[in-house]
């Protein structure tokens, strides 16, 4: 079993929170509470590393999470907070919001282990609402961080990228033949009844995370894994048009 030390991901993290760029589009304000964020190894950091699901940028802190920065930041001497403090917001987010916990979701029902997902953006500072575009910063950070994120995960492993724009700048990556990318919809761009949605059984009353994934779709990537058990990119036809 290939491990990742807890250490490269600790110190990328470290790097992240602490990016001192002030890209447009986004916002980078420490002294607000609003860090780089959204990176970090669920459900624990001794997790082997098996996957990386990949998004395009965190949404806006609320006050607390802001003002539970901005706490800890006062108890440190350099009066900043650490790539941890982050992590735990981070992940008491991942366990009910459906951003998370739908692609959990689907990697239950293509029966992949949902241990060691290292969750991570292409941009990692949230945006900002005066402006109309991220695309500046998600440049700029991605061109960074992207390539040293990719370094962490093992040959032969998953790759989930969450919507088109993800799935443009992973496949700009040079080693992208080492693992077996899979391109989806982003989980928050629509309802319960929207394109993410699509890729379960439409069973009323019932949350995408009690839904069954669709048989085709199955069969599709049980189809891939047994013709390509290499590195391979999977795209489930006739749901995601990308």
């Amino acid at each position: 079993m290939t491990w990742c030390r807890l250490t490269s991901i600790e110190e990328l993290g470290e790097e992240i929170v602490h990016c001192p760029k002030k890209c447009i589009g986004v916002k980078n304000e420490p002294a607000k509470g609003r860090y780089p964020r959204a990176f970090f190894l669920f459900p624990r950091e001794s997790s082997p590393l098996n996957a990386l699901v990949l998004g395009e940028n965190p949404g806006r802190a609320s006050r607390l999470e802001r003002e539970f920065y901005k706490a800890l930041a006062e108890q440190r001497p350099d009066k900043k907070a650490r790539w941890k403090d982050c992590c735990r917001i981070s992940k008491s987010i991942a366990a009910d919001h459906k951003y998370y916990q739908w692609p959990l979701h689907l990697l239950d029902e293509l029966k992949l282990s949902r241990e060691g997902i290292l969750w991570a953006e292409l941009a990692f500072c949230e945006s900002d609402p005066k402006m109309r575009t991220v695309d500046e910063a998600i440049k700029s950070c991605s061109e960074y961080f992207l390539p040293k994120i990719a370094k962490l995960l093992p040959d032969r492993k998953y790759a989930l990228c969450l919507g088109e724009k993800v799935s443009t700048y992973v496949r700009k990556l040079p080693d992208l033949h080492r693992w077996k990318v899979i391109h989806l919809y982003h989980p928050t761009k629509r309802s319960e009844t929207g394109k993410f949605a699509s890729y379960f059984k439409k069973e009323e009353k019932k949350k995408v995370t009690e839904r069954k994934l669709n048989e085709s779709i199955l069969e599709q990537f049980e189809k891939k894994e047994s013709t390509y058990p290499d590195s391979y990119e999977f795209t489930p036809a006739d749901y995601v048009d990308f």
